[in-house]
């Protein structure tokens, strides 16, 4: 996830990147589903797995940050020698006039936004991601 300062940022080096009338398409995460997200705690022991090759206990939290418009899933790793490490991933999610105001603000236009490209299998997919294509002012 990118705070504001760098996706405008970003949106100024792909739009000075373009040709005139170039073509910029991308997806995010959109608002259709956001109750899909529940904020839960879980605790785990695995004798090996996704963060590591030993055994760990894993305290997962997770948080939705409804202002922001931000998910974020924690998950604290701790090994058999107690070291303990902490990985966090923020997602934001858009509502479609967020990113017209970005992209025209960035030097777009002719925004256009496409929903059910892809499967609709959980809440990273489906109806619950927008794709985007605009040109270059």
């Amino acid at each position: 996830m990118l705070i504001p300062a760098e996706r405008e940022k970003l949106l100024s080096i792909i739009h000075k990147a373009l040709k005139p009338n170039g073509t910029f398409i991308f997806d995010v995460i959109n608002n259709n589903n956001t109750e899909q997200f529940q904020e839960n705690k879980t605790w785990a022991f695995e004798a090996n797995g996704f963060w590591k090759e030993t055994a760990y206990l894993e305290l997962a939290n997770s948080f939705h940050y409804k202002n922001e418009k931000v998910f974020m899933q924690q998950h604290i790793i701790i090994d058999q020698k107690e070291i303990v490490k902490t990985y966090r991933f923020w997602t934001h999610y858009f509502e479609n006039n967020d990113i017209v105001k970005l992209l025209s603000d960035s030097g777009f236009t002719s925004i256009e936004g496409f929903e059910n490209v892809l499967p609709n299998t959980n809440i990273w997919s489906g109806d619950n991601i927008t794709f985007y294509k605009t040109i270059k002012r």
